[in-house]
């Protein structure tokens, strides 16, 4: 049996815990690509932080903070631009990579778009799956696992929220003993 200091070590995932700091250096499935054909926008939570995963009219993936910087208002609610996502409120306009591209109402030479960011995250599709890089520069490679990237495949994609933490769902895939006594 764990001690809580120690399962909260393990189970905790949001930035700067041990565990979020691990699982960081992974790339992580976060959506089925075919869910973004639909619903260009998307509020997601993701190692414990709140972000918005969109795609562009030219097709362009992005995955960024879920408050603009202006005035906190949703990402979630944003439209799609060809170059990023433009906040609803304002309209100020962030790409892909979180960089404030565009500030309307701004004087034509005002350089305060250059210094504003939303946190942003690489994404990446590969297999029917949105991936999600959230650790440190430089990301690596998104591995081209074969049953990933076999030409010609079909393949199903699936996905459910279950009401626990990372560690639990994992865990109970390596406990054959009980489906014996529960299945």
């Amino acid at each position: 049996m764990l001690s809580a200091e120690a399962n909260q070590r393990l189970t905790q995932v949001g930035p700067g815990t041990p565990g979020g700091e691990f699982l960081r250096r992974y790339w992580i499935p976060i959506r089925p690509y075919a869910q973004l054909l639909s619903e260009t926008v998307m509020k997601v939570r993701l190692l414990g932080e709140n972000l918005v995963l969109f795609r562009t009219r030219k097709g362009e993936l992005g995955l960024i903070g879920d408050k603009c910087a202006h005035r906190s208002a949703g990402m979630e609610y944003g439209i799609p631009d060809q170059d990023g996502l433009r906040c609803s409120y304002h309209g100020w306009l962030f790409g892909t990579d979180g960089q404030c591209l565009d500030t309307p109402m701004e004087a034509p030479d005002s350089t305060l778009k250059d210094r504003i960011k939303l946190k942003g995250y690489p994404v990446k599709e590969m297999g029917g799956l949105v991936w999600a890089y959230l650790g440190p520069d430089p990301a690596p490679l998104l591995p081209p696992w074969p049953v990933f990237v076999w030409p010609n495949a079909i393949r199903q994609v699936a996905c459910a929220i279950l009401p626990c933490n990372w560690l639990q769902s994992w865990e109970n895939t390596g406990d054959p003993a009980h489906n014996a006594w529960l299945h």
